[in-house]
């Protein structure tokens, strides 16, 4: 009998131990940063231009144009990051070929939601 208790105590102890080390029962990860992705359209064009996001005044993403249409940058900004799109222009790739009236609306702003407005014309 005393045996039996002994090893229904041990049990017990052990149990207690080894469940000791799987926390309080809340298995909640933290939240997903929020991110967004900027984008618009482009119209007028004559050949293909370059583009650059902007985040906090830093060159954060490319993005090359070559047809007319809705354009997103393929990086994700994070939530409440200053944006800015502008125009990658220098030799080797000269503005004026590609979008010879080069004229940009809503390229900045706070990413608080997905940016769908930023609009490059040409015309």
């Amino acid at each position: 009998m005393f045996k039996s208790k002994l090893l229904i105590a041990s049990m017990i102890a052990f149990s207690t131990v080894a469940f000791m080390g799987c926390g309080d029962g809340d298995s909640t990860t933290p939240p997903e940063p929020k991110v967004h992705t900027i984008g618009g359209t482009v119209n007028g064009l004559a050949d293909s231009i370059v583009i650059r996001l902007k985040v906090d005044g830093e060159v954060y993403d490319e993005l090359v144009l070559t047809e007319d249409g809705d354009f997103t940058f393929a990086e994700k900004v994070a939530d409440e990051a200053e944006y800015e799109v502008v125009p990658h222009n220098n030799a080797e790739n000269p503005l004026l070929t590609g979008c010879p009236n080069f004229n940009i609306t809503n390229s900045s702003g706070t990413a608080n939601g997905n940016v769908t407005t930023v609009a490059i014309n040409c015309s």
